[in-house]
């Protein structure tokens, strides 16, 4: 039987890789094809080569900003891999004689689930903080991040201070109220978060909610979003959905007469946040303070009794129901 021309140079490619198999020291680590025609050329790579993991070997991260996956879609990929196999690789470090995810831990669990015992992977040395930032990295340049996903690995970059708003926007390339209106979705409160991972709610609409805190997000869960509420804001635009929340639960500094001259530099302050840069159009400054502002307010209408009595002793001063219960106390004394 005669042989084709090709045939000789495969049995010799197949020889080397058997060879590089043979030495390798580690038997749980093996070296794809493509890894080891380029192992003569290493000097020239400045990649990682892709290796076969044991699957056995590898543990997950806690650092992984990506913490939920959905069985479903988790099913699909394992069904992918069982037909064409794994075709991005993971990435792990070396830890504790195994080796530790550092991105591609949904692929590595559709790969135990398609009954794979070895995995693609890039092995590299990084330490804690490379291999965070190299999680964080990956999980923000995924097509498919939800915004949840998305929030959390900004708020993981955030809290590892090695990142400030300011670097994510040159990092990432995202403006700075896109950032901090992701960050937000932080501070939903759970049925509000599960309805914006269903899709129910958009998430321009989940992030106007969550400007607000955890009691108004509740409340107004309650009466507009949840099942069989009376009047839905499912269907509402997201502008006048803004705008019904400001007018409702934002506390406007214009209907207080205290001195706002430490107000119009604070962070608090509605008009000084990129977040509520449409509902200031019409310079409605809200502070998102309250116990400042009514600490200032307080100490606004004890200032102006006290003038009240200063000017005129026998002046006698009455109170109403809302008059707060600090001015009274500190007039009786």
């Amino acid at each position: 039987m005669q042989t084709s021309k090709g045939e000789p140079k495969t049995k010799k490619s197949k020889a080397k890789v058997s060879k590089t198999s043979t030495s390798n020291p580690n038997p749980d680590v093996q070296e794809s094809p493509q890894a080891a025609s380029s192992s003569e050329t290493a000097e020239q790579q400045t990649a990682p080569a892709v290796q076969l993991l044991d699957l056995n070997r590898i543990v997950n991260s806690t650092y992984n900003p990506r913490k939920d996956f959905r069985p479903e879609t988790l099913q699909e990929l394992a069904d992918s891999i069982r037909q064409v196999g794994v075709l991005q690789p993971i990435c792990v470090r070396p830890k504790e004689g195994g080796f530790e995810i550092v991105y591609g831990e949904r692929r590595y669990w559709a790969a135990a689930m398609a009954g794979l015992k070895f995995i693609p992977a890039l092995v590299r040395e990084l330490t804690d903080a490379e291999a965070e930032d190299a999680a964080i990295t990956e999980n923000l340049q995924r097509e498919d991040v939800t915004p949840r996903e998305e929030a959390a690995a900004y708020k993981r970059a955030l809290e590892s201070g090695r990142h400030t708003i300011e670097s994510l926007v040159g990092k990432f390339g995202k403006s700075e109220g896109y950032i901090r209106s992701r960050l937000k979705l932080c501070d939903l409160i759970d049925a509000l978060a599960e309805q914006l991972d269903r899709e129910e709610i958009s998430v321009g609409v989940a992030t106007e909610i969550a400007k607000y805190d955890a009691e108004v997000q509740q409340e107004v869960y309650e009466e507009h979003f949840s099942d069989g509420c009376r009047l839905s804001w499912k269907n509402a635009r997201i502008k006048e959905i803004a705008r019904r929340l400001y007018d409702r639960y934002m506390t406007r500094l214009d209907t207080y007469r205290f001195d706002k001259t430490e107000c119009h530099t604070c962070h608090h302050n509605t008009a000084n946040q990129i977040l509520f840069k449409d509902e200031c159009t019409d310079e409605c400054a809200g502070c998102q303070n309250r116990s400042c502002m009514m600490r200032k307010n307080d100490e606004y209408l004890v200032q102006q009794a006290l003038q009240l009595l200063k000017a005129d002793p026998r002046t006698a001063l009455a109170t109403v129901g809302d008059t707060p219960d600090s001015v009274i106390e500190h007039l009786e004394e």
